[in-house]
């Protein structure tokens, strides 16, 4: 009934609803199946069954800021772009099929690239500290703090910026591996997308840096106002992570299909390992990339190196 309710909200542009929506996601991060679900069927709704009502569910982001950020972080995880597959098995129908739906609809990544491309701080929207004091029907306020890394369940993440990351550097090759057949001109369809999806990860880290320095040469709040809750700049995306994308990247390059040209291959691993190296070098300089490039060249020394990711491990 929720997914319904939201679906239709989206339809009739009803902002109100939708802000109530988005403050359940933020109260119920830790629900994160029950989150995944709602979002997997307003996805049903605008990009499959009625994929000629995609321009209403591309307007959501006027009417409700906080919900399209919680909605692009959902998709990430919905559509991780790939899952490694165990060694040494042979490839099922079903393996496939798995496959497959780690990628996302073609309109659902042009809706993701317009979006943060148009807006960069979508993906840095902020909780307003008031809502927290809203009561809680499941548990109480514990959800609004930052997980620990450590924390047994899974919580839906407070931003989307390490899931775009992921789709900017892996997507290319993913969508190769998976649609090879595509024709010229799909494929360069598909590259352009994934060129405006990194334009908009790198003016979000720009994004960050101007709303950080903006905040320091605010006057101090009035008494009795209340802040509200900021992201940790400094840690939009940590070496670790970077770590697991270049894991990941590895494999993938490893499984592309034989059919795949070898120039077209290369290509797309230098545009992939470019595109890392241009997310290091802005996170950095803008103070959202927590740990020192030093570390990353020592961690990944089977990465295939290009002139530019040289350039910026070189750098200080």
């Amino acid at each position: 009934m929720l997914a319904k309710l939201v679906s239709m909200s989206v339809a009739l542009e009803c902002s109100a609803i939708l802000e109530c929506v988005a403050v359940w996601i933020m109260k119920h991060r830790s629900s994160l199946q029950d989150i995944l679900d709602l979002i997997q069927a307003i996805i049903h709704d605008y990009c499959v069954l009625v994929p000629t009502s995609l321009p209403a569910l591309e307007s959501m982001v006027k009417h409700s800021a906080l919900l399209a950020s919680q909605f692009l972080t959902a998709v990430t995880l919905l559509y991780p772009m790939y899952k490694p597959k165990s060694q040494d098995e042979e490839m099922s129908a079903e393996d496939f099929d798995t496959e497959q739906s780690c990628l996302p609809p073609q309109s659902l990544l042009k809706l993701v690239a317009n979006w943060i491309t148009s807006q960069p701080g979508i993906s840095l929207t902020p909780y307003p500290q008031t809502l927290a004091m809203l009561p809680n029907c499941r548990a109480p306020n514990q959800d609004m703090g930052v997980p620990a890394p450590t924390a047994p369940t899974s919580k839906l993440p407070l931003t989307p910026i390490l899931g775009l990351v992921r789709w900017s550097i892996l997507g290319p090759l993913c969508f190769l591996m998976r649609h090879h057949a595509q024709t010229s001109d799909q494929h360069k369809e598909t590259m352009l997308v994934f060129s405006q999806l990194q334009y908009g990860v790198l003016q979000t880290f720009l994004t960050a840096k101007k709303q950080r320095e903006e905040k320091d040469q605010e006057s101090e709040i009035e008494p009795g106002e209340v802040m509200e809750e900021e992201l940790d700049f400094r840690s939009l995306v940590t070496i670790h992570d970077l770590r697991g994308i270049c894991m990941e990247l590895l494999d993938i390059i490893k499984e592309l299909p034989n059919e795949v040209p070898v120039e077209l291959k290369d290509e797309l691993v230098q545009v992939a390992v470019d595109r890392l190296a241009q997310i290091i070098q802005v996170a950095k300089s803008t103070d959202c990339l927590s740990g020192r490039k030093s570390e990353f060249s020592f961690i990944y020394p089977n990465l295939p190196r290009t002139r530019l990711l040289n350039l910026v491990l070189q750098s200080r």
